[in-house]
């Protein structure tokens, strides 16, 4: 069976989901499937790791085509716009010019990458498969991108409609994903549900920032990540300012995003005392830090867990470090973390209640080292590649 895969950033490249392609297209090249991977120059968020590579070459058995595309100023938006539009018009071209099977792409851009490679598998008469990381124009509503009832938020929804009614498999990442799905009009006997595997699992390397020290043994919380516009931070740092005289407990954050310098302001006193401000790492180099911490928080704003779910879950998950959730009561992260023991959930979203849980947290901070190996076994037995790669084989052979 011949496989495309379209999407715009792989390995070297490094967008999350295009480290993770690189694992899971090697494991459906050695369980017999002819993958090809049509996706651009290494360009994520400036990335010039290998920013020239070869046209065509075969990364573990997998066939890498690459398309050169122009620079841009990443705050750039029309021409980010542009540019995506340009890539999934070579890959169109591309999906048409060539025979394949079985098409597969996901939701960058947002709707757009599904509509045309959608379209482009039902004029080849092949299987198609729309894999949704996030599901828009839900989560750019909730973001404050568009707005319900525009003329772009309407027009997502018609591209999206008809590739939901097309598609002959729709993967995503949760029950409430699903649900929402299901909501939009999916068919749900089309809906599996595949969820991310941690990025380079396995390795490890020494990160280029160290945690700060202290003379006690602190709580540490780590929030590894984008520091984007759905994650509500602004409570954590609320939180931070009602512990501020609770010794031993420190907020580590890790990574970039829109919400970088908000954190620097919200902190102000705190910034370097109880409250810390990283750089982004390496997958490989984030996995020390973590480990390193007791608590991975997952922060989301309301309704967003409906239509995501965060990958760093898995990341906390595969250290053994006990996750803290700033989620919607009754989502599925909720359920995920309470029903299998890997941590704590405050859904009041205030400040107050948020501060309590980690009050607590610290005062039976022993367990969480004598539970880690729990989280671990966890990992392996549901999120490690081995376990979702099986399931995109499985999926394939079934399409």
């Amino acid at each position: 069976m011949k496989v495309l895969i379209v999407y715009p950033h792989f390995w070297p490249d490094t967008a999350p989901f295009g480290t993770m392609l690189k694992t899971i297209c090697g494991d459906l090249q050695k369980a017999g499937f002819s993958v090809t991977v049509y996706t651009a120059q290494p360009s994520y968020r400036g990335c010039q790791k290998a920013a020239n590579l070869p046209k065509e070459q075969y990364v573990d058995g997998v066939r890498v085509i690459r398309t050169r595309l122009f620079k841009i100023k990443h705050d750039n938006k029309f021409l980010r716009l542009i540019r995506m539009l340009m890539f999934l018009l070579c890959a169109f071209m591309h999906g048409l010019r060539n025979p394949y099977d079985v098409y597969w792409t996901g939701s960058l851009p947002p709707v757009l990458s599904g509509w045309i490679m959608c379209l482009c598998a039902k004029l080849k008469k092949a299987k198609f498969i729309y894999h949704l990381q996030d599901i828009h124009p839900e989560i750019a509503v909730l973001g404050k991108m568009t707005r319900t009832g525009s003329p772009i938020e309407k027009l997502m929804r018609l591209f999206d409609k008809y590739t939901l009614k097309h598609a002959d498999r729709i993967v995503t990442l949760s029950e409430d994903m699903k649900e929402a799905l299901a909501h939009k009009g999916a068919d749900t006997l089309k809906i599996e549900i595949i969820n991310n595997i941690s990025l380079d699992e396995g390795q490890s390397e020494m990160p280029d920032v160290s945690l700060p020290k202290s003379a006690r043994s602190p709580l540490r919380l780590i929030f590894a990540g984008n520091l984007g516009r759905f994650q509500g931070l602004d409570l954590i740092i609320d939180a931070a300012k009602l512990l501020k005289d609770d010794n031993g407990i420190q907020f580590i954050f890790v990574g970039n995003g829109v919400a970088k310098h908000d954190i620097i302001k919200w902190s102000g006193d705190l910034l370097n005392n109880t409250v810390f401000l990283y750089p982004a790492q390496s997958p490989a180099a984030i996995k020390p830090l973590i480990a390193e911490c007791d608590i991975g928080l997952v922060s989301l704003k309301p309704e967003v867990s409906r239509y995501a779910y965060p990958s760093k879950i898995m990341s906390y998950l595969e250290q053994g470090t006990a996750i803290l959730a700033i989620v919607d009561k009754d989502s599925s992260i909720e359920r995920d973390i309470l029903d299998n023991a890997l941590g704590y959930v405050s859904h009041q979203r205030t400040a107050e209640d948020l501060a309590q849980t980690i009050r607590k947290i610290k005062e039976s901070k022993a367990d969480l080292r004598n539970t880690r190996e729990h989280r671990c076994t966890y990992f392996k037995t549901h999120f490690s590649s081995a376990v979702i790669c099986q399931k995109w084989i499985k999926l394939l052979k079934d399409i």
